[in-house]
């Protein structure tokens, strides 16, 4: 399924956001009104949900079949008319953020050590090997410079300058 078990949890109740990129949610148990919010027993990641006083658990479909007090056979359509009435968003494929994110990583990467002169030692030593160009563009080299404090600040902000979200980066 492709909708947010996250979302739909904070259609129908109030949860605290705990761990970065993606996360999840603790709160209240909705299925079992469980209320000891010092030990939320309702937990709700992207792709699904668990109790851990009512072992309530499952998939968005299950989540939202189970607050509309429908079979999920009843909730499959219901959701999808959500989704194509843009009442709710349709998860973007995590995998797919992630992969953009090492794409555009390469690209900087592949930036700096063709077009500045952070890259020319490495350009030159390439050169003396007997490298060409042509390979280095084919084999799409990059540069990652020394970094003082173990992160790589200018990537992040390069990432997040192009619209990735800072918690994913």
């Amino acid at each position: 399924d492709s909708v947010d078990c996250m979302e739909l949890a904070e259609w129908y109740g109030s949860f605290e956001k705990v761990g970065g990129y993606p996360g999840g949610l603790f709160g209240a148990c909705l299925f079992c009104r469980a209320r000891d919010l010092d030990e939320r027993p309702l937990y709700v990641g992207p792709n699904d949900f668990r109790c851990s006083n009512c072992e309530a658990e499952g998939t968005a479909v299950e989540f939202f079949a189970r607050m509309e007090g429908i079979t999920v056979e009843e909730a499959v359509p219901r959701l999808a008319m959500l989704v194509k009435s843009r009442s709710l968003q349709r998860r973007r494929n995590e995998q797919i953020i992630l992969w953009g994110i090492m794409a555009e990583a390469s690209r900087y990467y592949h930036h700096l050590f063709c077009d500045t002169t952070e890259g020319e030692p490495g350009r030159k030593w390439l050169k003396e090997q007997g490298v060409t160009a042509r390979v280095r563009e084919e084999l799409y080299l990059g540069y990652f410079p020394r970094c003082r404090d173990g992160t790589q600040l200018e990537l992040i902000e390069y990432l997040v300058n192009l619209g990735y979200d800072s918690d994913i980066v």
